[in-house]
């Protein structure tokens, strides 16, 4: 991802989301740093582009977005979303076994071809 100024970026990334600095280098003037969490590894350098969004679980009820120092965009999502299930319509389906394929006649022993 890219990032110009690390030393907020790293602050924001760890302190406000809980990542861990994995590496940083180099060590006289640190440029690159790689964090891990939630599930995720992070690059952040120096570069151009697109900042990038990131999407985390959040816990039910306390989903908002944030901004990090480097651009990108933070969204909290439910991990669990509800299903949506369309309804039900129900029907009567009879299918005689001499009537399916040959494969399930001969799983069941029955109606076999001679």
């Amino acid at each position: 991802m890219r990032c110009d100024d690390l030393t907020p970026a790293l602050a924001f990334f760890t302190e406000e989301l809980g990542f861990r600095i994995e590496t940083i280098f180099p060590a006289d003037d640190p440029q690159v740093a790689s964090l891990s969490g939630h599930g995720l590894r992070l690059r952040l350098a120096p570069g151009a582009g697109d900042p990038g969004t990131l999407r985390l679980a959040a816990p039910v009820g306390s989903a908002r977005s944030l901004i990090a120092p480097n651009g990108t965009r933070i969204e909290f999502i439910d991990p669990d979303p509800p299903v949506e299930l369309p309804p039900l319509k129900d029907r009567f389906v009879l299918t005689r076994a001499a009537d399916g394929p040959a494969w399930a006649r001969a799983a069941r022993g029955c109606c076999t071809e001679t």
